[in-house]
């Protein structure tokens, strides 16, 4: 429903800038594509002149950011539809400039997982973290929420993992974890043609002379670490 929503809201705007019979050029085409790609949690490649171009404009100040990216998102229309339409206005220039669009899609929350040190080298002035552990993020980015909720956007990404265990860096970089598993759930697996799974015997001099004995023989299976979580709902 918000997709349709956006697209008819989308459709009314570019039209009413249209009304004069000019193509629209220039930065006002720019903020006008801007404001439809931000709004929407599929970009395109289409999209990235007008993205560009918008988080390009920086200022010293957060609140000069923030003023100077709303006045270029008033470019777009160039008729005073927003007048007519203050939903509209409400997206443009109270929502959009506030938040990071570009952090509230599936693909950005994936790639960006939760961390925690797990262990630190501490100095006589400070310490530092050596070791961290990681996991998909369970939550969205800050001000999100706001950007989800509005009516005349379609961004809506669905953590499907709920919260997951926390995995060491050399799991997490390898995208895989080792599980320990009995020597019947390895044949087992086995005898299904299964190939993540692996067995290590301990080459001692007693399990050598021992090789029947449990602990000299050790069974795992490899399973893959789920990252992307979040998806794009519709």
């Amino acid at each position: 429903m918000k997709k349709q929503i956006l697209t008819i809201a989308s459709a009314l705007i570019l039209a009413s800038s249209l009304s004069a019979g000019d193509m629209l050029t220039g930065d006002t085409k720019l903020a006008c594509e801007a404001i439809l790609c931000l709004s929407s949690g599929t970009r395109p490649g289409e999209c990235s002149p007008s993205i560009n171009k918008y988080f390009s404009i920086k200022h010293k100040k957060w609140s000069d950011t923030v003023n100077a990216r709303r006045n270029f998102l008033r470019l777009c229309p160039v008729d005073g539809a927003d007048e007519k339409d203050p939903v509209f206005a409400d997206l443009r220039d109270n929502v959009l400039p506030n938040v990071d669009a570009r952090k509230c899609t599936a693909d950005y929350i994936n790639n960006h997982p939760e961390t925690k040190c797990v262990k630190e080298s501490c100095g006589e002035r400070r310490c530092r973290c050596v070791e961290y552990e990681y996991r998909p993020a369970t939550k969205m980015p800050t001000g999100c929420e706001a950007l989800i909720a509005h009516s005349y956007t379609n961004i809506r990404p669905v953590n499907t993992c709920g919260t997951t265990r926390w995995y060491s860096e050399n799991e997490w970089n390898g995208g895989k974890i080792n599980i320990k598993i009995s020597e019947d759930e390895f044949k087992r697996l086995k005898s299904k043609g299964a190939t993540n799974i692996s067995s290590y015997a301990n080459n001692s001099k007693f399990c050598r002379r021992n090789k029947n004995m449990n602990f000299c023989n050790s069974f795992y299976k490899f399973d893959e670490i789920k990252k992307d979580c979040w998806i794009n709902r519709d």
